[in-house]
């Protein structure tokens, strides 16, 4: 508001005070990232609370860097911000170390089209697709007489690779589908992840040091 009276450019929330502020944490770690993680250890994370001043000026001042941020939902806008925040971060650290359950199950799905599709063996809980069966001599003949299992063992086969590409376009979709949050925060999506966000259109190449 003081700029706009003195006739100069507002600033802008976002794009100067936030990308100040992430110039100004991406450095602090930078600065002690060989204290942080001296052994270079992989599958974990930190989470760390920053507290900034905004002075007259719209100028951003970093406060302090705590290890153990309060995560205490005193306010309004803290109780709909903090669990989003620690959702969306485990999103980004904890489910990549331990994937969707239903990955799995598609490529286990997948193996066994892929070894059963040119197989004539085709395991099934009837007991006709595991074994032959008997057959019939005609008479004056030793010519064998085409049996009707064999029509079965087929149609049998051809069903259930079709029931398991189902199966497998079924967790196509679960898969792709968006993640949704189960913690709304007004004004973004619930497909959206705020970290991903905040790191986004980083305009002072803020993280020009990673």
């Amino acid at each position: 508001m003081k700029a706009v009276e003195a006739g100069e450019k507002p600033i802008s929330v976002r794009q100067d005070l936030v990308e100040d502020m992430k110039y100004v944490a991406v450095k602090t770690i930078d600065s002690a990232k060989r204290k942080l993680d001296p052994n270079n250890r992989g599958g974990c994370f930190e989470l760390f609370g920053y507290d900034f001043m905004v002075d007259s000026d719209m100028t951003a001042w970093l406060i302090e860097v705590n290890t153990n941020p309060c995560l205490d939902e005193s306010s309004g806008i803290l109780k709909r911000i903090l669990p989003r925040m620690i959702d969306d971060a485990l999103k980004l650290t904890v489910d990549r170390e331990f994937p969707n359950p239903l990955i799995y199950q598609k490529m286990k799905l997948e193996s066994f089209m892929k070894n059963h599709e040119h197989s004539s063996a085709f395991p099934h809980k009837s007991s006709s697709c595991y074994t032959t069966a008997s057959t019939k001599i005609k008479k004056g003949s030793t010519k064998l007489v085409d049996f009707p299992k064999k029509t079965h063992r087929a149609s049998s086969k051809a069903q259930k690779m079709s029931s398991i590409q189902k199966q497998i376009d079924l967790l196509d979709i679960d898969l792709n589908r968006p993640q949704t949050s189960q913690y709304p925060v007004p004004g973004h999506p619930n497909t959206e992840n705020l970290w991903e966000r905040i790191m986004d259109n980083s305009g002072n190449g803020a993280l020009a040091c990673r």
